[in-house]
């Protein structure tokens, strides 16, 4: 199977493949001083593919808010009946713009994370005080999405972290 990268417009296209396009993801993630200079000197097709499995990804591990639109999209939004988190109404022929900023967050992250391998760096299993001597547990991984993603989709779904109970939003009508 060929790489496709079609960007999902909101009118539930059966092809799409990310919910942004590599143009959005540069001017936002333009504006990271700590990952712009690498992410602009990718390819094309490099920051393609990460979008790609940066919107895949959202769609396996978040539970989404609505009523997805139309069954033979080819990722999970449009939805209908989903609210900002201020409350406001997402038309249902829209990818909101909070998508879009995490899908770029997150390509940018795995540009430079295999999130998947162990993180030797965290997971403090021991430590002794005296004659100081730490150790890390090797098998400690860091959690499936990070913290500051998960707050941009706030209102939008709950994420599937394996590490903590997601808890649905509880609305009053």
């Amino acid at each position: 199977m060929a790489f496709s990268f079609v960007v999902e417009t909101g009118v539930g296209d059966p092809d799409a493949t990310s919910y942004c396009d590599v143009e959005f993801a540069d001017d936002y993630i333009d504006a990271n001083i700590y990952a712009s200079s690498d992410w602009l000197a990718l390819e094309e097709e490099q920051k393609q593919r990460l979008l790609v499995r940066a919107s895949k990804y959202l769609d396996r591990m978040v539970t989404w808010e609505g009523t997805r639109v139309d069954e033979d999209s080819g990722l999970r939004w449009p939805r209908s009946g989903v609210y900002d988190s201020d409350g406001f109404l997402i038309a249902d022929d829209a990818i909101p713009q909070a998508l879009k900023e995490a899908v770029s967050e997150l390509a940018s992250y795995l540009m430079s994370n295999d999130w998947t391998s162990p993180q030797e760096s965290r997971g403090l299993k021991e430590i002794q005080v005296d004659v100081i001597d730490l150790k890390f547990d090797t098998d400690y991984t860091r959690a499936s999405v990070p913290d500051y993603i998960i707050a941009i989709l706030a209102g939008l779904g709950a994420v599937k972290t394996g590490t903590r109970p997601a808890f649905k939003k509880i609305r009053r009508s």
